[in-house]
Order: structure tokens, then sequence, then C-alpha cells
């Protein structure tokens, strides 16, 4: 609205001063047109001394006077009134002094024009003309004619007058369409603000309707979108924390009941053994979940660092299943085994790879069913090698595939006490192949679940 009324009057002053000069230029010409007559006239009279001058320019005077509308005056080189025309004395206008407007016009030879106004007399404006008389190229007299202009006042307030009416109703439409569309971004604004203040509290729930296509629409998108992330990030945390209370408390609570039992002779001696070791396997748990936990620290504030080298991806692949030979033949699993290459050299970070591969072998034997199969197989494709782990088993639900790799989430299977853990081994083996700008996927079918993940083939070591 400031803008609207700033440009409102630049507008008017530069059209009030446009039309003053515009009109009196058209006047200057009738004005200069009676000048010239009467310097011709006195020009005339001065070559013909014989007639009486003054009257004679009294009358052309009066002639030029009726033919304006104006004032005229008649001065000597010395910037004295010779005569004027009738209408002065009425008007008073001898009592004015216009000697240095006459002096300029005498010393230049040059006519001068000027809007002047004058008190007392009932124009508002005047243009006052001066035109030099010349004589054999010598100023010998100027003419000064005072003209009112009142049709330029009263044609341009006229106009003015359509201005302000235009002006004012163009000020209330444009007031009224930046209320209307002022309060449409506002409104969109006070929702965005009202559902900020609602996340802020801890309400996750709270969405923005999207009612329009532009850059308010796409503004209520996003922040929908970043309140189903923080939604869902609100989600894995409770869960998260669940998990952790309960993977924490369940080893803690077996390591403090036996050795309360040991200690205070409840559990007799010869059986001692027996449940140290079990206190044994649930610290090791105890200390697997807490360094899942600091590696998912280091990958999350981007610390992990990669040290590559070349190593053999099939030998890394039969030391880790040795790791799993004691639960692998308690479920009595056949493992099969299809290398394409006797040695295949591959490069990346072998420590960091080893996990990979671990968790996810550690993964296939945990979910696959009792004389199930196990199917481990490595190919080369162009530079890279494939790798692909398939267990038979229980299959992963279309529903939880997208969602698989995400730290935290755990399927409906895996909540089971066979199945513990906290959701984080997948999300730090995709982590750490993204690491080295692989890709890892998932299938599953009624056939058993596939995770296969590519590394950069070793050309240099190829047998």
């Amino acid at each position: 609205m400031a803008v609207v009324a700033f440009s409102t009057v630049i507008t008017y002053i530069s059209l009030y001063i446009f039309l003053g000069q515009y009109f009196t230029e058209q006047n200057k010409e009738k004005i200069l047109e009676s000048s010239r007559r009467i310097a011709d006239f006195t020009i005339f009279l001065v070559g013909n001394s014989n007639i009486p001058p003054e009257n004679i320019l009294n009358v052309a005077l009066n002639s030029a006077s009726r033919d304006t509308g104006g004032f005229v005056f008649l001065y000597n080189n010395k910037g004295e009134i010779l005569t004027y025309s009738d209408n002065v004395k009425g008007a008073d206008l001898t009592k004015f002094n216009f000697k240095n407007f006459i002096r300029e016009t005498i010393i230049d030879g040059k006519y001068k024009t000027q809007l002047v106004n004058i008190q007392g007399l009932p124009y508002s404006s005047l243009l006052a003309v001066s035109s030099p008389i010349k004589y054999n190229h010598e100023t010998i007299a100027a003419t000064l004619m005072i003209v009112p202009i009142p049709e330029i006042e009263k044609l341009r307030g006229e106009i003015m007058m359509y201005f302000y009416i235009s002006s004012l109703i163009a000020f209330i439409f444009a007031f009224f369409l930046s209320y209307v569309v002022s309060k449409r971004f506002t409104r969109q604004l006070k929702s965005i603000i009202i559902a900020a203040k609602g996340i802020s509290k801890g309400n996750f729930d709270m969405r923005v309707e999207v009612v329009t296509d532009d850059e308010f629409g796409e503004l209520a998108k996003t922040f929908n979108n970043m309140a189903q992330s923080l939604q869902d990030l609100e989600n894995m945390r409770s869960s998260f924390i669940a998990n952790v209370s309960h993977e924490l408390r369940t080893p803690m609570t077996s390591i403090t009941g036996f050795i309360e039992g040991i200690m205070d002779g409840t559990i007799k001696k010869e059986e001692q053994e027996k449940y140290l070791g079990i206190v044994l396997n649930e610290s090791k748990r105890l200390s697997r979940l807490v360094t899942e936990l600091l590696q998912l620290t280091r990958l999350e504030k981007g610390q992990a660092e990669l040290h590559i080298s070349s190593f053999c991806i099939n030998e890394m692949l039969r030391l880790s299943l040795l790791k799993f030979e004691n639960r692998i033949l308690e479920k009595n699993i056949e493992v099969n085994v299809d290398f394409e290459k006797e040695s295949q050299y591959v490069l990346g970070d072998k420590d960091k790879i080893e996990q990979v591969v671990t968790n996810l072998i550690d993964n296939a034997v945990k979910f696959t069913n009792e004389n199930g199969n196990i199917n481990i197989s490595t190919t080369h494709k162009s530079n890279k090698v494939i790798v692909s782990i398939k267990n038979t088993g229980e299959t992963i639900k279309n529903e939880d595939l997208p969602y698989v790799f995400e730290r935290f989430y755990k399927s409906d299977k895996a909540r089971s006490d066979a199945h513990r853990g906290l959701g984080l081994g997948l999300f730090i083996v995709k982590t750490i192949i993204n690491l080295h700008d692989e890709n890892i996927s998932v299938q599953s079918d009624d056939t058993g679940t596939t995770f296969t993940f590519t590394l950069k083939a070793d050309k240099n070591n190829e047998v």
C-alpha cells in the first residue's frame, strides 16, 4: 500500500508539472506572435519619425492586449517603461518591478518566459514573456507581456480531478486485493505456526492443509514431510529406548540372579561352571550391544574413516562361516557356497566389510529354519563383485521390506525373545556399504530371503 501511495504522489507531481509546461508552450507561441507584431510596428515607427510614436504604440499595445487577454509593456534599452496598454493601470501593475527580467532580455537579445504569481490579482498563475526589439542588429527596446492563463489552471484542475478519482479507485482496489491476498497468505502461515507450536510441544500428529499449488503449497508439503519425519524419528526413539531398556535389563537380570545364586549357595558348586558360562555369554551380549551403539554414533557423526586395501572376499566369507559353525550344526543348516572364481579380490575397508559379512551371516543363521539352507555366492560383473547371501525360512513381509535397513527398525518376527536385537545391524551394514559408494538390496519371497551387495573389484589381483 505504501508503494501504491508513493507511486500515486510521484505521478501526481509529474503530471501536474507536465500539464503546466504543455499548456504554457501552447500559449507561448500566440504571445510571441503578438510580440513580433509589436516589434515590427515599433521598428517601422523608428524609421518614420514623422508619425507620433507614443499614440500609435499605445494603440498597438492595446491591440496586442486584446488579442492575448494580457497586459503589455514597452521598455527602452535602459530598462525604463516607455508606455503600456490601458488595462495596466486598472490592474495596478505599474507598482511591480520587472527591470531584472527585462534587463536579461535586453542584454542577451533573446526572449524570456517565466510563470509568475502576483498577489492581489484574481489570477493564480500568469505567464510573463519578454521579447527584444532589434534595429540594425542592436536591441533598442523590449516588450513585456503578462498574460493570465486561467484556462491552464482550469483544464489542469479538471484533469487532476479525474486523476484523483481514478487514483482513489485504484487505491481502494489495491487495498482490497492486498487484503484478500495477505489474508490468504497469513491464513496459511498461521496454520503452519500453529502446527509448529504443536510439534514443539511434542504433538507430532500436527499437519497443515495444502490448499494451493504455489510456494505456500510447497511450504505446507515440506512442513508435513518434516512433521512426518519427526514423528517417525520420535517413534524410533521411543522404540529404541524400549528396546535398549529390554535388551540391557534381560542380561543384567540374568547376570545378577546367577551371581547372587552362586554367592548365597542357591546354585550348587557342581553347577556353578554352567551358570558362569551363561553369565559370560550375557556379558558378551552386553558388550556387543554397547559396541553397536558406539559404532552407530560414530557413523551418524561421520567419524568413520575408510582404510582401503585389497583382500579376498571369498576367503573372508569362508572364515566368517567358521564363527557360526556351532549354531549352524545346532540347527542342522546346510550351507552351499558358489564362488565364480577361487579367489576374488576386492578393494575396501577390510575390517568394516568383515563386519558387514558377519552381520549378514549372523542374520541368515538366526532366521533360517531347522534343517534349512544358506546359499552364499560371489560373481564378477564389469568392475564390480556381487556378493549374495540367501537363507530359507520365514520371509520378510512386503510392507517391511522398505524399512529393513532403517535404524531401530524391527519386523514382527524379530520381536520374539529368540530374535533379540536393537534393529541396528542392518542399518550399520547399509551405512558401511554406502560409505564405499556401493549398493545393498534385499529380496524376500517363498524361496527365502536374499541380501545382495556390491564391492569394487581389484583388477590388479584377478585370478
